[in-house]
């Protein structure tokens, strides 16, 4: 059995637009870590990351403590204060208002009741998969 405890882990940090700090995180696989962090809402906004290796997994996570509390990265929940779950829940809310479904004929926006079923527009009636893919899209 590997001794994870022991081996080397990585102090990574997820920056966005302007150098705006999103994400602080450890790891002792990188790769792995980061198809996981692929499927938050804010993965869309990294544009830039810096790894510092450290020598186990105690050092890690002291370190990433610190960076948490002193450099305020916006989405971090685990050693955060409530702004941070706030924040990730006001991404989902903009994120799902973004994607309102819309009707792929119209582009209006389609009614509650479209659930991707037949209804009528000012072109008619037609099956719209749109709400499908807006659900899809936000559950991901």
């Amino acid at each position: 059995m590997v001794d994870l405890a022991n081996r080397k882990h990585a102090l990574y940090r997820f920056f966005g637009a302007e150098r705006k700090l999103l994400y602080v995180g450890i790891t002792h696989d990188p790769g792995m870590r980061w198809r996981g962090h692929s499927e938050q809402v804010w993965w869309v906004e990294v544009e830039s990351i810096t790894i510092e290796w450290l020598p186990n997994r105690d050092a890690a996570l002291a370190a990433e403590q610190i960076a948490i509390a002193t450099e305020d990265p916006l989405f971090n929940v685990k050693h955060a204060g409530a702004g941070s779950e706030r924040r990730i829940r006001q991404l989902k809310f903009a994120r799902a208002q973004a994607l309102t479904p819309r009707c792929c004929v119209s582009n209006s926006p389609c009614p509650p009741t479209c659930r991707g079923v037949l209804h009528l527009t000012g072109h008619g009636a037609h099956q719209c998969n749109c709400y499908k893919l807006a659900q899809e899209i936000l559950a991901n």
